[in-house]
């Protein structure tokens, strides 16, 4: 072979090596780029936080992920949770329900017709690990009992999942967004593990909440129905006393909202403020004033109306029964107890309504000024 053509042909070959060689080194580089980014995802993607969560809900959540579950089921069975008993571990319903007994506890589980049943079982397990009914770790491991049993008809003597809607099919279902469907977590679990017998429970308000404690779950934020009015700004109340001292979390804003008892929306004139283990927390005059009512009032239940001076008044409803602290045309003042936080009247669960009226009208707490 002529040399010249050797030598061009070896530089050739030498060419075509290098760009494979450069090729291979920047298909593994791509590579690890790759890998890089999908370790990256799905380590965010199982991170959780429950910074913005109270004690109790915090004790729950933490309870359900430590057994495996992700956190879209998790807060599906929160969402129900918070219609049950408002994370009220020790919550006793204030009539006799249908079954003639009165549900407890974070579930409110109850015994039909007075007889054995879900809430004799509930006492026996505590009595069993020498802890309190009300004990929230013990009556967690009382609903992962329950839950975890697959294939067993309903019936009222115990929780349990139907045949032909199991367990595992509540795991499968991963949409909060898919509304009264199979393939929602939140209603699967209410409708077919909590409330078989139920054709209408509150659904919306469940998975509401649901969402609101997946969003708290996975990126910190409850969104905008939870507010912390310690924050900065966040609700200044017009310089009034704040009216639960030991609970600054707003569960529900003022202005329209979706109606917790049916569809549509509704006008809520005032704050709710909760926290778990709220039930029977004090309610404290906002400010100096005459008593103006002190008594039961449809709807609101247990209510306390007083009148500040100058146009102003404040409501405060749903108080704990036989709380009220007060009567008609006493003196208060300012920070002075007048009852107890509880669920009487129209109410999803323990927390306190609060209402500021100036000139007869309803006004923002958070965003009022005197």
């Amino acid at each position: 072979m002529n040399p010249v053509i050797a030598i061009e042909a070896f530089k050739l070959k030498a060419k075509i090596y290098l760009w494979i060689g450069v090729a291979i080194i920047a298909l593994i580089l791509i590579i690890f780029i790759l890998m890089a980014a999908v370790l990256d995802n799905t380590a965010g993607a199982g991170e959780v936080t429950l910074e913005n969560l109270d004690d109790t809900e915090a004790q729950v959540a933490q309870f359900l992920l430590n057994k495996g579950l992700e956190p879209i089921h998790v807060a599906a069975i929160m969402g129900n949770i918070q219609k049950e008993s408002g994370f009220d571990s020790g919550i006793e319903e204030r009539e006799p329900n249908r079954h003639g007994t009165r549900g407890f506890g974070l579930l409110q589980w109850t015994n039909p017709g007075g007889g054995g049943g879900r809430r004799s079982e509930l006492f026996a397990f505590a009595d069993s690990q020498g802890v309190e009914p009300a004990n929230v770790n013990m009556q967690m491991e009382f609903l992962w009992s329950e839950m975890t049993r697959e294939g067993i008809a309903f019936n009222y003597t115990s929780n349990q999942w139907p045949s032909s809607r199991p367990y595992s099919g509540f795991l499968q279902a991963t949409d909060l967004n898919a509304g009264r469907s199979e393939n929602n977590p939140a209603y699967y679990f209410g409708r077919w593990f909590l409330r078989p017998d139920y054709q209408r429970a509150n659904w919306d308000f469940r998975i509401r909440r649901a969402q609101h404690f997946y969003n708290a779950i996975t990126t910190g934020n409850m969104g905008t129905e939870i507010i912390d009015s310690t924050a900065p700004g966040a609700c200044p109340s017009g310089g009034l006393t704040w009216p639960v001292p030991d609970c600054h979390r707003i569960s529900s804003p003022f202005g329209n909202r979706p109606n917790p008892f049916g569809g549509g929306t509704q006008f809520h004139n005032g704050i709710d403020i909760s926290c778990g283990g709220i039930n029977g927390q004090p309610i404290v005059a906002s400010g100096n004033g005459t008593v103006m009512v002190a008594g039961w009032v449809t709807g609101y239940g247990n209510y306390v109306r007083i009148d500040h001076g100058g146009g102003i008044h404040t409501y405060y409803a749903h108080m704990l029964e036989d709380s009220i602290a007060v009567r008609v045309r006493d003196q208060v003042t300012a920070g002075q107890r007048i009852g107890a936080v509880g669920t009487t009247g129209a109410s999803t669960g323990p927390h306190l309504h609060w209402t500021i009226l100036v000139g007869g009208q309803a006004v923002n707490p958070c965003t009022w000024r005197r």
